[in-house]
């Protein structure tokens, strides 16, 4: 199915040079979720992520 066809798989392209630390991040995503873990995730990533909203 070509890209025209489902416009939404555009939009989840990652540029290669992004791969490796999103698959790091979704990796540390996963284990917080089966460790249950719980914190202000929004407070961590608006600390170290500039322009983050997370009331958005």
């Amino acid at each position: 199915m070509t890209t025209a066809a489902r416009p939404e798989r555009r939009q989840l392209q990652v540029p290669p040079e992004y791969a490796a630390i999103h698959r790091v991040v979704l990796g540390t995503v996963a284990l917080l979720c089966q460790l249950d873990a719980g914190a202000d995730y929004a407070g961590l990533v608006g600390r170290w992520l500039p322009g983050f909203d997370p009331d958005r």
